[in-house]
């Protein structure tokens, strides 16, 4: 038989409750039969006889062939779940206002207390870091001083149970889903339970600050058990917030290092091109060992080309600087609006005010690059205008010191071949000494040849 079913019964009957057992008297149209069949098909043992007209039932576990279910007084109820654990579900409560049985549920006030002293101890013994179990847990929390040590005893005696919840201005039923959400946050089995259960703590440790006694802290939790929640819920914020701005402050160190990448690549392709001066200095000292005009008019067409190609790439890399910076102003500008700690458009200020100092520096490197090539080729124009003026053509000279014109004709005469040399003197020279013995061999040498 449900409990329902022996609720239905007992509720149209009347009942005294002596010594939390039950003095019934039947109510027509209730006969005795009704009644021992319904209390023996209820699990009841005991023989039901009756005294003046009322029948006596022992609500005791050992007079029933299953768990204790018919409480008459809060107190029993009261220790039967402490040495349970939990409430007890499918129970009749005897409701001493209205002298009869009820079923024991939420809409109750001591269901609601009941649950609210077990659920603090299930949650705090999950939050210590040392439990005896069902009567002390231990905390060891950091805190801005070190650290600190809470004894918390977790065991309560019905007095002190029921003189904790006779303040009326506790919310049973709010502080009965405040505390599920507690013991729910931390049950999630997630990456983020370690994190939630050290704001809990430390919510807690802030919750019982102040208290003289540390046997003051369990009865003092229990009636705070919104402002227990209220806190923990501000920790947890505070970490979330302090989570989100170092997730914030890390994308903005990684576009630093992207944008920062993009600057130190253009930068190195800018340096590339500057090493086409020393090219240009080569051409330069073509310039010098050139005699035609032609050939200068050439070398300095082709340094001028090679300038513009650098030049044009230039101007391509500084208006990608050019976009660099608008982009960096963009991105960076959306952390300035928003709403965490100023930490984070500190950050960003100064990391977009370093990109800027980049960029700045770079664009200073493209326009010194810049005036120096071209400074190159101006610097070789003049220097082939000033060598063209300055260069006049050289004629061959006799070896005394005279310009000579040489003719030679082949004459062919049987097998042999003779060379004539005429010499022809533009202006007279005076001879030394050495000039008359050279021109003597050379008289010698002529008879001999004609000899022939």
């Amino acid at each position: 038989m449900s409990v329902q079913q022996v609720l239905n019964l007992l509720e149209n009957q009347k009942i005294e409750v002596k010594n939390e057992d039950l003095h019934v008297e039947l109510v027509s149209p209730t006969t005795q039969e009704m009644f021992k069949q319904c209390m023996n098909d209820a699990g009841y043992t005991n023989s039901i006889r009756p005294f003046e007209h009322k029948y006596q039932i022992k609500t005791g576990s050992r007079y029933w062939n299953r768990s204790k279910f018919l409480f008459t007084s809060d107190e029993s109820l009261f220790e039967e779940c402490d040495t349970q654990g939990k409430v007890p579900e499918e129970l009749l409560y005897f409701d001493e206002n209205q002298c009869k049985f009820v079923e024991f549920n939420s809409d109750l006030a001591l269901h609601n207390k009941l649950e609210i002293f077990l659920g603090l101890k299930n949650l705090l013994t999950e939050l210590a870091d040392h439990t005896i179990p069902n009567e002390e847990v231990i905390f060891l929390i950091k805190n801005d001083d070190g650290g600190v040590k809470h004894k918390v005893s977790i065991s309560l005696d019905y007095s002190s149970f029921k003189s904790v919840f006779s303040n009326n201005r506790i919310d049973l039923k709010e502080s009965v889903k405040l505390l599920k959400k507690l013991q729910q946050k931390i049950s999630l089995d997630d990456a983020q339970d370690k994190e939630r259960i050290n704001c809990m703590r430390s919510a807690f440790d802030v919750l019982i600050q102040g208290l003289d006694e540390e046997r003051e802290i369990f009865t003092y939790t229990l009636a705070n058990i919104v402002k227990f929640h209220k806190t923990y819920t501000e920790h947890h914020n505070m970490f979330l917030s302090d989570f989100t701005i170092n997730k914030v402050i890390q994308e903005i160190n990684t576009k630093d290092l992207e944008y920062t990448g993009k600057i130190n690549d253009i930068t190195s392709s800018v340096q590339t091109k500057a090493l086409a001066i020393p090219g240009a200095m080569v051409a330069i000292t073509a310039i010098m060992k050139v005699d035609s005009l032609v050939s200068a008019a050439g070398v300095l067409f082709a340094l001028f080309l090679t300038c513009l190609v650098i030049q044009k790439s230039l101007d391509i890399y500084k208006d990608s600087f050019r976009h660099l910076s608008k982009q960096v102003k963009n991105v960076f500008s959306r952390y300035q609006v928003l709403s965490q700690k100023s930490e984070v458009r500190t950050e960003a200020k100064q990391t977009e005010e370093a990109l800027d100092e980049l960029i700045r520096k770079g664009e200073d490197g493209l326009s010194y690059v810049s005036k120096v090539i071209w400074a190159v080729w101006i610097a070789s124009l003049f220097f082939v205008l000033f060598k063209m003026n300055n260069t006049k053509p050289t004629e061959p000279t006799s070896l005394t010191g005279a310009p000579i014109i040489v003719t030679a004709e082949k004459n062919k005469t049987n097998q042999n071949t003779s060379i004539l040399h005429t010499v022809k003197v533009n202006k007279p020279v005076p001879e030394t000494p050495d000039d008359s013995k050279l021109k003597a061999q050379s008289s010698e040498s002529n008879k001999v040849i004609n000899k022939q």
